[in-house]
């Protein structure tokens, strides 16, 4: 914890209540400073540079959404967001917040000094697990479920953001504190409540965000592990603004970067889930204008592919 962060107008963005706080000091406002590159603190950073303040981001890693993209991707988002007038400050972090009462500048690691009179802290959060005994329920990272998401305490269940639960790609137990996953485990773990014993099928890592002119969408593997078996295929047109990076484990897809052209790609997340191989040449994925409801049993290409 940075010293300082006592100081007023310093925020955290996790809920309305901390929206709305930060609404009401906005008419004094006009510089910002994000602490954090992921997607909070993209969107805080548009929403702010949307109303004419000054944003500048730090992120102590050297591209933007580190953890949900690769090194291209967040290479073109950091282009886009400084041509939207957003000031970006890579591989560093706050050491410390001055101002007398309220936040008016922050010291960096390197040295160098960021003003500011807002401060929004987005930099990771973990699960707001409930205060449990030790020994009852055991706890990971989230709380720790089986395949019904059933915790140890029987007929106790988890779902959502506190979970950790099976992910498809690793075999390994993760917390997926995504929308789409949340949805998904409770409907497994409200049926299993009900008594229908419905297994858990697994979860597949993925987010989507609009930042400025790019759509980007990621899901699975991003970036394998050096010991890793699989298959790289990159497809980049620096004119379109499009990229595409698809890892493949033999003809199984296994994880996924697009920017724009982003249409239909939620194909793609469906055969990550389902394990199914891939039957077309993997190269035609790369090509922007391949409707990927062609991958699908029964399907035939749209009128616009």
């Amino acid at each position: 914890k940075a010293d300082g962060s006592h100081l007023r107008n310093i925020f955290t963005m996790r809920n309305r209540s901390h929206v709305e706080a930060m609404l009401e000091v906005m008419p004094e406002v006009r510089s910002s400073l994000i602490i954090g590159g992921g997607l909070v603190g993209l969107k805080a950073a548009h929403a702010l540079n949307r109303r004419g303040i000054s944003v500048t981001m730090v992120e102590k890693l050297d591209h933007p959404l580190p953890l949900v993209t690769d090194r291209k991707c967040g290479y073109a988002v950091l282009r886009s967001l400084e041509a939207m007038g957003i000031a970006l400050r890579m591989s560093v972090t706050v050491a410390a917040f001055e101002g007398n009462g309220r936040v008016r500048e922050a010291l960096l690691y390197d040295g160098s000094r960021v003003s500011c009179d807002l401060v929004v802290l987005a930099a990771g959060s973990t699960p707001a697990v409930p205060s449990i005994k030790e020994g009852r329920i055991r706890m990971g990272r989230g709380i720790l479920v089986d395949d019904f998401l059933e915790t140890d305490e029987k007929g106790i269940y988890a779902a959502g953001d506190v979970a950790e639960a099976m992910e498809v790609i690793s075999g390994q137990k993760k917390v997926n504190a995504v929308w789409p996953v949340a949805a998904e485990q409770g409907v497994v773990s409200g049926m299993n409540m009900a008594g229908r014993n419905v297994p858990y099928q697994g979860a597949i890592g993925r987010n989507v965000v609009r930042i400025g002119d790019l759509d980007m969408l990621s899901g699975g593997l991003i970036n394998p592990p050096p010991e890793g078996s699989y298959e790289i295929l990159e497809n980049e047109d620096l004119r379109r603004k499009t990229y595409r990076k698809l890892l493949f484990e033999e003809d199984v897809l296994k994880g996924l970067v697009m920017l724009n052209r982003i249409e239909k790609a939620g194909v793609l997340l469906s055969l990550m889930k389902r394990r199914m191989p891939i039957t077309v040449s993997k190269e035609r994925l790369l090509d922007p204008g391949f409707d990927f409801c062609q991958l699908l049993p029964g399907m035939q290409p749209s009128a616009t592919a």
